[in-house]
């Protein structure tokens, strides 16, 4: 295994070294030197993202065939556990213990980064987990863990993919990993249940789902990993941007919107500011692949923070702005002095898009799919759902 650590490390001074050449340092808003998938699922996510040459995309699984097929699409592959690599058995346990046989890994590997880079340590981290079954769901603890240890200063954004409700036991390892692992940090969920419920189509019912199921898995999975990859590769986007920002956010401005249990992302294109209205907040809604309730009473909700990135060329207007602070305001009583918008112009248009940020959910179950709880602002109007329940 040291044989196994030295090469690696080897291979990612050898990457970084030759793609810092031409690249001047100190022009990106934010310096995210990684993102890291855990197990199949979030491997076949990580094969459709896009990253700067600086930021390299450094993939973990104990299942040695699933990290042979995206090693052309990714910079870094990373057996765990032992060879011959035949994965974790749908054992959070084993899965686990193939974690932490190179955990140490994982803040190695960004330290390197950093050194090639010459920053004293990255803004921000993006790790994708795939729960339901073994290693991703058995590592996502201790990953976290290891890295809020090692990085303090560090913002991570932990994405979390869970799975279909029919996957019963997938759906119970899933709940109880997000759980332990959102006593570390907040946790954005994306669910595979409720993205085939917002892909099947108007009106939203139980025979559109239907139709969704009976596509080809393969089909199914390409539609879901193209919005979380936009949501991804959005992120990575804006954040690592060189351009002069219209109105901009740190590292401490991006910390104060991350809070409690769980979070949520969307994402939805824009062509330029000109088209920014409702409906692309309402498009954007229909690409947040999380179901979440309202609640009259939930002890475990802090309160809900949030925040958005627009990134389109053209110039955001003072009605614009408030719109997109009064749906925060409005809807989940979203905390205004948190809400500090990224804003970016830039002249390549058709690449454009919003990115909301939103955290301090609390982890809930409905119709036996994973959930998040908040506070509705309104206690007199009936429960609200973001997603619609399927008819019976």
């Amino acid at each position: 295994m040291t044989e196994l650590k030295d090469q690696i490390i080897e291979g990612i001074q050898k990457i970084i070294s030759e793609r810092v050449k031409d690249i001047e340092p100190g022009l990106a808003l934010f310096n995210v030197v990684s993102v890291m998938p855990f197990g199949s699922g979030a491997g076949n996510v990580i094969s459709q993202v896009e990253t700067p040459p600086d930021c390299l995309r450094i993939a973990f699984n104990s299942q040695g065939s699933d990290l042979t097929r995206i090693k052309d699409s990714v910079d870094i592959i990373i057996p765990c556990g032992d060879p011959p690599y035949k994965g974790s058995a749908h054992d959070p346990e084993v899965g686990k213990q193939h974690i932490d046989s190179v955990i140490d890994l994982t803040s190695e590997a960004i330290n390197t980064i950093c050194k090639g880079r010459k920053i004293l340590d990255p803004d921000c981290i993006i790790t994708i987990h795939s729960l339901g079954y073994g290693f991703g769901t058995g590592s996502i603890k201790p990953v976290l863990t290891k890295l809020k240890k090692d990085f303090p200063n560090t913002v991570l954004l932990p994405i979390a993919i869970t799975p279909f409700s029919i996957e019963r036991g997938g759906i119970e390892r899933a709940h109880e990993a997000l759980g332990e692992a959102s006593k570390v940090t907040t946790v954005f969920v994306v669910s595979n249940e409720t993205a085939a419920e917002r892909l099947a189509g108007e009106p939203k019912s139980k025979e559109s789902l239907e139709n969704m199921m009976k596509l080809p898995k393969p089909e199914v999975y390409e539609r879901i990993n193209f919005v979380i990859t936009g949501i991804i590769n959005g992120l990575i986007n804006s954040l690592t941007s060189t351009k002069a920002p219209l109105q901009s956010i740190d590292r401490s401005d991006l910390r104060s919107i991350i809070n409690g249990p769980l979070g949520v992302i969307s994402w939805a294109p824009l062509s330029s500011f000109e088209e920014l209205k409702m409906d692309t907040i309402n498009n954007a809604e229909k690409n947040e692949f999380f179901t979440l309730v309202g609640r009259k009473k939930f002890p475990e909700i802090p309160g809900i923070r949030g925040t958005y990135i627009v990134d389109a060329p053209g110039n955001i207007s003072l009605a614009q702005e408030k719109m997109l602070a009064e749906y925060l305001e409005n809807k989940y009583s979203a905390d205004p002095a948190h809400i500090k918008p990224l804003q970016i112009s830039r002249p390549d248009a058709g690449r454009g898009h919003i990115i909301f940020i939103k955290s301090g959910f609390g982890l809930g179950k409905e119709d036996g799919n994973i959930c998040g709880y908040f506070l509705r602002p309104d206690e007199s109007t009936p429960v609200t759902k973001t997603t619609a329940r399927r008819t019976r």
